[in-house]
């Protein structure tokens, strides 16, 4: 464990690359759920770009409100539940599919 924490220590110490970026600013608008995701994506990148780290966990929100994404009109947990309501069956899908294109255009820079 203290060989563990020693190693830690020294990954933290150690200069950083340098990056092409501004420093993130958070958006405090919490129904801004896509903007918040690309800029949690970003913050991403620039981690692994960094070698800051090499394993992320990603909570994508259960925002209960609408997310703005064309086509979806419900927040994701809702669309989830849906009890094959015919309204409700392709929207997570889009939701899914957004998420999945930011992750893409985050990684491809």
């Amino acid at each position: 464990m203290e060989t563990r924490l020693g190693d830690s220590e020294g990954k933290a110490r150690r200069k950083k690359p340098p990056v092409d970026a501004d420093q993130p600013v958070d958006i405090g608008d919490n129904n801004a759920v896509v903007d918040r995701m690309k800029l949690l994506l970003e913050v991403v990148r620039l981690a692994f770009e960094t070698d800051s780290t090499r394993y992320v966990t990603l909570h994508l929100t259960g925002n209960a409100g609408a997310i703005p994404i064309d086509g979806v009109n419900a927040g994701y947990h809702s669309l989830s539940q849906h009890s094959r309501d015919e309204d409700k069956l392709d929207q997570p899908t889009l939701v899914e599919s957004t998420w999945s294109n930011l992750g893409a255009a985050s990684s491809g820079k």
